[in-house]
């Protein structure tokens, strides 16, 4: 741990480019009215920590305190020495936005997103982007102005200084970015309280044009019909590569924290998913 921050931080965010090379955004304990933190930075495998850039307002120790020029705590992820992504909000359980450093964390800039769908109620960064060279694609989940979710995909060809809007998935949950033109997104139909155990229509979708079109992989609703029958249930999915990939579900246990209550795998690109844990889930 970077010295002089014992009992202090809490572990936002951690990247490595190569096995010397990471940052480490620690989080200090805060009210609901900031995000404020440290970003730290090693060039030695983790031997060694030196301060990069911090938040305005931090309880952490101020030796040797850097440049107060971070914006927000949050995650980060570095494509080079000196270019990388932040993703944080002002509040942690707010609205998402996206920043850019090009001087290894030292300093960062907002990247301005269209605001979609026009007139929409919120939107959020939904999570890290994918950059080749000058090509970005960052995925967005929003609110329209009928209430109604949904998940979008946001490209650019000059890092982020113009954007185009792809295809929206309407009832988007959770997207994995893949490559900045691959991603597969997890779909979920509403949830009707009067009939609380009908199905809920889930169904993975798959983008080989950075969000330009989306075309349907499975339709989940028979394999997960009785993990979706549970109102207070939110899923999320993730892919390690094309083929391997996880969909989870969290439920809120009352007084505490958010409790994992299944996992099902996919080793075919999303075509078909087998119970992982507990084994007896589906």
């Amino acid at each position: 741990m970077p010295p002089g921050t014992q009992g202090l931080p809490l572990v936002n965010s951690v990247d490595f480019l190569n096995a010397d090379d990471g940052w480490l955004v620690l989080q200090a304990p805060h009210g609901m009215g900031s995000s404020p933190g440290v970003l730290y930075r090693t060039s030695d495998g983790g031997a060694t920590w030196r301060a990069v850039s911090r938040t305005p307002i931090t309880n952490f120790s101020r030796e040797a305190p850097p440049a107060e020029t971070l914006p927000v705590a949050g995650q980060v992820e570095f494509t080079s020495s000196e270019d990388g992504w932040l993703v944080g909000g002002q509040v942690a359980t707010g609205p998402q936005a996206l920043y850019a450093t090009t001087n290894g964390g030292a300093t960062w800039h907002l990247l301005a997103l269209p605001t979609y769908p026009p007139g929409a109620l919120s939107d959020s960064i939904a999570g890290m982007p994918r950059a080749r060279g000058e090509f970005l694609t960052v995925p967005v989940t929003y609110q329209d102005a009928e209430g109604r979710s949904g998940m979008v995909l946001f490209r650019s060809s000059d890092g982020g200084r113009r954007w185009r809007v792809g295809t929206s998935l309407l009832g988007g949950e959770d997207v994995a970015l893949l490559s900045p033109e691959t991603a597969l997104a997890l779909r979920l139909g509403p949830f009707d309280p009067l009939h609380p155990h009908r199905n809920v229509a889930a169904s993975v979708w798959r983008t080989d044009d950075a969000g330009a079109s989306w075309h349907l992989v499975s339709n989940l609703s028979r394999a997960l019909r009785r993990q979706l029958a549970a109102p207070l249930v939110s899923l999320s999915l993730t892919f390690v590569d094309s083929r391997t990939g996880f969909i989870w579900a969290t439920t809120e246990v009352a007084g505490g924290p958010q409790r994992t209550i299944w996992i099902d795998e996919t080793t075919d690109g999303g075509q078909t998913w087998a119970s992982r844990w507990p084994a007896n889930a589906n």
